[in-house]
């Protein structure tokens, strides 16, 4: 299960940095192939290495402890 928590902490920063590709390309209004793979790649390692900060500072479950404990506002 941990390894589940630090690919999603992983993958939540791929998903933004996909969106920045997005964007980017939407801007120049064509596809730069070596833009992309360099966005792709270092949103990559921001997640890895928050993902791993997270695991030595405070561990995956007391983070996961303290994701479900989150109350989200209701309107």
């Amino acid at each position: 299960m941990a390894i589940l928590l630090w690919l999603r902490i992983t993958l939540s920063y791929c998903v933004l940095g996909a969106l920045i590709a997005t964007l980017g390309s939407a801007y120049f209004q064509e596809i730069h192939k070596p833009l992309t793979a360099s966005v792709m790649l270092l949103s990559l390692l921001i997640g890895v290495f928050f993902a791993e900060r997270v695991r030595k500072t405070q561990g995956l479950h007391t983070y996961k402890k303290a994701l479900q404990a989150q109350k989200h506002l209701q309107y």
